[in-house]
């Protein structure tokens, strides 16, 4: 199920005991008014889960794979931004006025949301929108990436390194 986090969503699953029957509870932590996914925003998540008494370990983290333009709302996917900035320095989350997250603030928010908050994982909205997984600027392998630092051999093992496979053009989807 996914939900989004305002403080009251949490509140109704408790509530309704929703938390009972699922596995995993997915955030929608991104589409907020401006910068539609900061870092403070994922901080916010976790404390109004927290907050309403719901297992860290079932709440898996939203991340964003587009942009928003923080004044019209207009997005783009990833990709495009990429492929329009082709020199994207991974540690920036803003290009001509979208806002997005960038590899090293996917890093980060799976690193805390792995490591220092015990959530559940994260979520991808939504993985046709990145560039591919082989590119140093994919959002997919820098989860990976974080996910293999602190993962034992055979897991590690079994992830294996990502490879591109061949996407259909969007005209022809």
């Amino acid at each position: 199920m996914a939900y989004y986090p305002d403080g009251q969503q949490e509140q109704i699953i408790q509530h309704l005991g929703l938390f009972r029957s699922m596995d995993l509870i997915h955030s929608m932590s991104y589409d907020q008014r401006g910068e539609h996914s900061t870092f403070a925003l994922a901080e916010r998540t976790v404390h109004n889960w927290r907050a309403a008494g719901l297992p860290l370990s079932q709440l898996c983290l939203g991340v964003p794979f587009y942009s928003r333009h923080v004044q019209t709302g207009d997005w783009k996917t990833y990709e495009e931004l990429v492929r329009n900035n082709p020199n994207l320095d991974p540690g920036v989350d803003r290009v001509a006025g979208h806002y997005f997250n960038g590899v090293a603030m996917i890093k980060k928010k799976t690193k805390h949301a792995k490591e220092v908050w015990g959530l559940g994982g994260v979520m991808i909205w939504e993985l046709g929108q990145d560039v591919k997984p082989s590119s140093p600027q994919s959002l997919l392998k820098a989860i990976a990436d974080v996910v293999r630092e602190g993962a034992d051999t055979d897991t590690a093992d079994a992830l294996g390194e990502p490879k591109d496979v061949q996407r259909p053009e969007r005209d022809e989807l």
